[in-house]
């Protein structure tokens, strides 16, 4: 849940002083995981759009001072988006860490394109994480490179920083993440077998 939390969640202080643990979604499917597994009885909130064009949108808001200075002791603030840097994460939970990361901010395509040099078509998948802090994919890099065994690549810029994985790498960090996994956003995890079946073809 820190994953996604880092991704698509914040810290709120209402004028009461009250303190929250927010995370937002265009899925449901994902707020109702988090909240089974915190044991919250907070209700789901759906903010509705007249617009073809975008999608429903969910919010859980779980009130609880103690998380909230759990979060502020591992670095995190009200405005995090570019000032947010990767906390310190044991091994054994850096899968769930990653994957979390992955439903709020990254993706998955794969394809066939066509090498007019060799007039042949090959497979093609690219796994992305993006962020506003260079900061945050420079040290998720280290860390994928530590756990995984995969070599950094470049974070470069474009609209949002971007972390991106090509052909077997990306097939790894699928597989990494999807071994076992217990919290998870529907929508990318069928995308996702969709993706290693048409690798494995």
């Amino acid at each position: 849940m820190l994953g996604f939390f880092i991704a698509d969640g914040c810290l709120t202080i209402n004028p009461r002083n009250s303190h929250f643990i927010e995370f937002s979604s265009n899925d449901r499917d994902v707020l109702e995981k988090i909240k089974i597994v915190m044991e919250s009885g907070h209700k789901i909130g759906c903010r509705k759009y007249n617009s073809s064009r975008l999608r429903d949108s969910y919010r859980l808001q779980i009130g609880s001072k103690e998380i909230f200075k759990d979060l502020v002791k591992l670095g995190f603030t009200v405005n995090k988006s570019k000032t947010v840097k990767l906390p310190k994460i044991p091994s054994k939970y850096f899968a769930d860490f990653l994957r979390g990361y992955f439903d709020g901010d990254g993706c998955v395509s794969y394809s066939n394109y066509f090498r007019k040099q060799r007039n042949k078509y090959f497979k093609y998948i690219i796994v992305m994480f993006t962020s506003g802090s260079e900061d945050f994919l420079v040290g998720l890099a280290k860390y994928i490179e530590k756990e995984i065994k995969i070599k950094s690549p470049r974070v470069i810029y474009h609209q949002a920083y971007c972390l991106s994985y090509l052909s077997n790498n990306a097939v790894r960090i699928l597989r990494y993440i999807y071994n076992n996994p217990v919290i998870y956003l529907d929508r990318k995890f069928n995308k996702s077998k969709l993706a290693l079946r048409f690798m494995d073809r």
